[in-house]
């Protein structure tokens, strides 16, 4: 699944649409999508596309949003449909989902094979209001990250803290934004901290250290356009390269860079975590 990198570089690529005008938009008739049709027959450009986490936040005129989630194998691309049997073929595909034809002739078509995305309308800014969005810790890309709240969310309520194994607490949006499976195996590893320790275990000093690990891996995955080790493209439809810098994720039976010994596979909550348990404690 696309994590907070890979939907700021998807949203840098749609904002090419911001301000054009939208003569046609097509929905599939796949029964998550095929409802939305009358709710954005009134629109005619994008003013913004905001993203939030794993989460795009699309801002329409006459007061309509959108929030749209990637989910595991969405796609969004820009194509160029000057030719009006391009765009038949285009809409014809298995897996398109929606798109929005510009009088320019660029075609932004979003594609999801198995369907886990999504495409919701508003009439009113969700980032407002919709629980998800609304209870979102501080993202690993903000500029402005606070290491205090990031701690004060990953430390929980009650006197005993969280008890939660940290490599399974990282996934949860109301704790860190924009975070998934992937970079917290390598920000984990950055830290030195053991993805199987509980939280109420971790020190001042090691959750300082891990929110600023988590900010240095998103920084570096966004410099190298994203990582695709299955279906991430750019919307120009490039593959991003940050799977070229991993230190330990996906190295299952490898030599740790740091210290040699043989990178291990666990599985969190039935996903698959990365780590040394040498150099991580």
């Amino acid at each position: 699944m696309p994590e907070g990198p890979e939907v700021e570089i998807v949203k840098r690529g749609l904002l090419a649409i911001k301000n054009q005008q939208i003569s046609q938009i097509i929905v599939s008739n796949h029964p998550k999508y095929n409802l939305i049709q009358d709710r954005l027959s009134h629109i005619s450009r994008v003013l913004d596309i905001h993203r939030i986490g794993k989460f795009l936040i699309w801002e329409f005129d006459s007061n309509v949003f959108a929030i749209n989630h990637l989910g595991m194998t969405g796609i969004w691309s820009i194509q160029n449909t000057k030719e009006e049997s391009n765009l038949q073929e285009l809409v014809l595909k298995k897996h398109f989902k929606l798109g929005f034809h510009c009088d320019s002739g660029d075609f932004f078509m979003f594609e999801d094979i198995r369907t886990f995305g999504r495409f919701e309308i508003y009439n009113d800014d969700p980032r407002k209001f919709h629980p998800t969005l609304v209870n979102m810790g501080p993202d690993i890309l903000d500029k402005n990250f606070s290491n205090v709240e990031f701690s004060k969310r990953l430390k929980g309520k009650g006197s005993r803290g969280r008890s939660a194994e940290i490599g399974n607490a990282l996934l949860n949006q109301s704790i860190i934004a924009g975070c998934g499976n992937i970079y917290k195996s390598e920000s984990l590893f950055l830290s030195n901290i053991d993805p199987r320790r509980k939280v109420n275990t971790l020190s001042d000093t090691e959750m300082n250290k891990l929110g600023e690990s988590l900010q240095i891996v998103a920084k570096k995955a966004l410099e190298a356009g994203g990582s695709t080790i299955r279906d991430f493209v750019t919307v120009d439809g490039y593959d991003g390269l940050m799977q070229n810098e991993f230190k330990i994720y996906g190295k299952e039976n490898e030599p740790c860079p740091n210290c040699q010994s043989t990178i291990i596979k666990i599985k969190q909550g039935g996903r698959s975590t990365y780590l040394c348990a040498k150099c991580q404690k």
